[in-house]
C-alpha cells in the first residue's frame, strides 16, 4: 500500500487564494451592476438632452432656469461612475429612505398636521435629518457640506437685485410705518420709528430727527435668531441636502402633489414644509402661508 495521501482537489486553490471565474456569483454581480448602471445612465443622458442642446430663444425668456454647466458635460466621463458606483449609491439612498419611512411616522405620532412641531420632538427630528443628509452626502456623493456666514457688506446689501440702499431704506421705512399705523390717521408723528407723516411728500413719509437710528439697520429688517424665509433657486437635490445640513434647517414649499406621495410627503411634513398649489391665485397661496 502506498503511503501517499490523497489531497483534495481544491486545497491548492485554497492555499493560493480564491480565484473568481466567469460563473462566480461575485463576477456575475459586478457585471449586472455595470450593465444596469450603463442602461440607467443612457436613459438619464437621453432625458437631459434639452440641457445640452438648449433653445437659445427660450433661455433668453427664462434665464434663471439656464444650465450653464451642461455644455461642459462629457459623456465618456460618466461611464466609470455609472458602471461602478451608480447602483450602490442608489441602494444606499433606498436604505436611508426606508429608515425615514419607519422613523417619521413614529416621531410624528399624535402630531396635528396643522400645528408646528415643537419641543424635544422637533430637536430629535431635526438631528435625524441632519445625520441622514450627512451620511447621504458622504457615502453617495463623497463630499462634506460646509458653510460660512456672510455679512450684508459682503453681498453689497443685495443692491444688484433690491436696488440702491437709499431705495431699500425708503421701502423699509414705508413698511415699518404702514405695519404699525393707520394710513388714514391724522397723527403725523412717529417718533418711535423715526418717521413723520408728511402729506406733501410723494411717499407721505419724512424722516424725523431720530431716523438716523435706522441708517445702520440691516435691510430688509430682521430680528434676532435665524431668518423666517430663505429665497433661493436650486439646480438639483444636492442643494436640498445642503440646506438641511446647514444651521438654518429650513422647511420647503413643495407642490401639493407631494402631500400623498409615499415617503416623500412624510419627509416634507417632517421638515414642516408648506404644500402649495403652484397654479393657485395669490389669495389661495396666502391662506396656505397663514
Amino acid at each position: 500500500m502506498s503511503d501517499t495521501a490523497i489531497q483534495p482537489a481544491d486545497s491548492t486553490a485554497a492555499s493560493e487564494g480564491v480565484h473568481w471565474t466567469w460563473s462566480s456569483w461575485q463576477v456575475i454581480l459586478l457585471m449586472l451592476n455595470a450593465g444596469f448602471g450603463l442602461i440607467a445612465f443612457e436613459w438619464a443622458w437621453h432625458k437631459t438632452r434639452r440641457f445640452r442642446s438648449p433653445v437659445k430663444e427660450l433661455e433668453a425668456l427664462v434665464p434663471a432656469f439656464r444650465r450653464n454647466d451642461a455644455e461642459r458635460w462629457r459623456k465618456w466621463a460618466f461611464y466609470p461612475g455609472a458602471m461602478t458606483l451608480l447602483f450602490p449609491r442608489f441602494f444606499f439612498a433606498i436604505f436611508i429612505g426606508l429608515f425615514l419611512a419607519i422613523f417619521l411616522p413614529v416621531a410624528l405620532l399624535c402630531q396635528p398636521k396643522d400645528q408646528p412641531i415643537r419641543g424635544c420632538r422637533r430637536v430629535i427630528i431635526r438631528w435625524v435629518y441632519k445625520v441622514c443628509a450627512l451620511c447621504f452626502q458622504l457615502f453617495t456623493n463623497f463630499n462634506f457640506v460646509t458653510w460660512h456666514t456672510l455679512s450684508m457688506e459682503d453681498v453689497d446689501y443685495y443692491q444688484e437685485w433690491l436696488g440702491p440702499r437709499s431705495i431699500q431704506e425708503k421701502e423699509q421705512l414705508d413698511a415699518e410705518y404702514n405695519s404699525g399705523h393707520d394710513k388714514n390717521s391724522t397723527d403725523f408723528s412717529d417718533h418711535g420709528n423715526g418717521l413723520l407723516r408728511n402729506p406733501s411728500s410723494p411717499h407721505n413719509l419724512s424722516p424725523s430727527p431720530s431716523a438716523g437710528l435706522l441708517r445702520n439697520r440691516r435691510i430688509p429688517k430682521r430680528g434676532r435668531g435665524p431668518p423666517s424665509t430663505v429665497i433661493c433657486n436650486h439646480v438639483g437635490w444636492i442643494d436640498v441636502m445642503a440646506l438641511i445640513m446647514s444651521p438654518l434647517h429650513p422647511g420647503f414649499t413643495p407642490k401639493d402633489d407631494f402631500v400623498n406621495t409615499p415617503l416623500l410627503g412624510t419627509a416634507c411634513r417632517g421638515l414642516q414644509s408648506l404644500f402649495i398649489f403652484r397654479g393657485a391665485d395669490v389669495e389661495t397661496r396666502q391662506k396656505v402661508v397663514e
